[in-house]
């Protein structure tokens, strides 16, 4: 016999990273700090990057539907 499982999730999960590149140096870890805001201009997170000029900021839950930038 097969059992069926059903699962509903009531939100998504994102991770949002990034990227900064210095053209004419040496980019070092902790160089430079990135904020990340909500749309009502609310600071969410902030993060550093790494030697390799990654950023992640961490995982945010969105209960709603839509769009978001």
């Amino acid at each position: 016999m097969l059992d069926t499982m059903t699962m509903s999730m009531d939100y998504a999960l994102a991770t949002i990273t990034g990227t900064k590149t210095l053209t004419g140096g040496n980019l070092e870890a902790g160089e430079f700090r990135f904020g990340l805001y909500d749309s009502n201009g609310t600071l969410i997170d902030t993060k550093t990057n790494d030697a390799s000029g990654n950023i992640t900021f961490r995982t945010i839950p969105y209960y709603t539907a839509g769009t978001y930038s």
